[in-house]
């Protein structure tokens, strides 16, 4: 049975490893990236988010939050057939979400406004090694998160 994954995470470097170590562990796992996305399209003939919602199994698509918000994703959620296979929103990095942090907290805040976009039943986690007991994240306003589950 197919089911789709999003994860967010800050960079294409640490996308692009992240999806080389989920591959390692079963799940069709790929980075989506302006130049992931471009490359596949013309040197393989291949649409990364046309494979993402298709096949068997688990996919993740591993992503920034700009291409998140980007006019592919869009189009993919607007088709009822993937949008309905999304199970997992995770997001990498979460204290970035923080009100205290700097460059990517305006992307990764844009994250927040997929919740309506994405089915009633996805679950939603975040996570960081940034934020201790001592030190915990807030929880962003309007967020799905709910702190203190881990």
């Amino acid at each position: 049975m197919e089911r789709i994954v999003f994860m967010i995470v800050p960079t294409k470097v640490l996308a692009e490893q992240q999806a080389e170590a989920g591959r390692k562990y079963g799940p069709r796992a790929t980075a989506i990236n302006e130049d992931s996305v471009r490359e596949a399209a013309t040197r393989e003939e291949r649409d990364l988010f046309a494979e993402l919602a298709g096949g068997d199994g688990i996919s993740v698509g591993i992503r920034s939050p700009q291409m998140l918000q980007g006019p592919r994703m869009g189009k993919l959620l607007n088709e009822p057939k993937p949008k309905c296979l999304v199970r997992w929103m995770l997001v990498d990095e979460a204290h970035v979400l923080d009100k205290e942090s700097g460059t990517f907290r305006k992307p990764y805040r844009g994250i927040l406004h997929m919740q309506p976009r994405l089915p009633s039943g996805t679950v939603w986690a975040a996570v960081t090694g940034t934020a201790t007991i001592s030190a915990p994240l807030a929880s962003p306003q309007g967020s799905a998160f709910v702190l203190g589950n881990t």
